[in-house]
């Protein structure tokens, strides 16, 4: 099987990113969904992993209009900006190489079309199609 990844940087990939956010929720503990729906109707989907993220109140974001997000390269902080003026920030953990294994990811972002970009370990990104194996 052939899997085809775009050549798209994070950066571009998060100038699409906006929408209404319709579900936001703790999946884990200290693990953050999101669910944003785009202008066309597509779904996208946030989550954390191995990251803090502030506010820590999930149920503030439904409702709220994500119309911008910004990464530091460096370290793989996210800030996704609502239409209200508040945002959220997610800032990766910063481990020690110990704590770091081949499954650890900061936070993924999945497309409507099947794209997901995963952030961690370190400065690593990974852009793939959605049902690529690992």
């Amino acid at each position: 099987m052939t899997v085809v990844a775009p050549n798209l940087s994070p950066v571009v990939l998060l100038a699409r990113f906006r929408g209404e956010v319709v579900c936001s929720r703790p999946a884990f503990p200290d693990v953050l969904q999101l669910h944003i729906r785009d202008a066309d109707g597509g779904l996208w989907r946030f989550l954390t992993f191995e990251a803090e993220y502030f506010p820590p109140t999930p149920d503030e974001f439904v409702g709220k209009i994500v119309v911008g997000a910004d990464i530091d390269a460096a370290d793989g902080k996210v800030t996704i900006g609502f239409s209200d003026g508040s945002s959220l920030c997610v800032v990766p953990l910063a481990l020690q190489p110990a704590e770091v294994d081949v499954n650890y990811e900061s936070w993924q972002l999945f497309t409507p079309d099947g794209l997901v970009l995963n952030h961690g370990p370190g400065d690593h990104w990974l852009l793939k199609q959605a049902n690529a194996p690992c």
